[in-house]
């Protein structure tokens, strides 16, 4: 990541953001007060993992959850219309009934 020297202030912390996932060796070089460089013997190994939402498989299960909720809401909104349009229509042969017997002779 950094080919040149990097001074790392008081901290002893180094900070490296938007690594890619991979796998990395971190070498320090540790300067002292004569000027001298001296290395470290052995470089500490790491891992830069994926993200939860950049797996491939969460991705895919997350997809399928959002599709299949917009089906099951999707299916009730149509259920309830259905619901509605058979009371309407029950309502409507009610009064077609009702204003047959009131024209009906007594």
């Amino acid at each position: 990541m950094d080919e040149n020297w990097r001074e790392a202030s008081g901290e002893r912390i180094a900070y490296y953001s938007q690594l890619a996932t991979c796998n990395y060796n971190f070498r320090v070089t540790v300067g002292g007060s004569d000027g001298q460089r001296t290395k470290a013997r052995n470089p500490s190994l790491f891992r830069v993992v994926h993200r939860l939402w950049e797996i491939r498989w969460v991705q895919v299960l997350a997809s399928a959850l959002l599709i299949s909720a917009v089906g099951a809401s999707i299916a009730r909104i149509s259920a309830k219309a259905a619901t509605r349009l058979e009371r309407m229509e029950l309502q409507q042969s009610l009064n077609r009934s009702g204003r047959r017997i009131a024209r009906e002779p007594r």
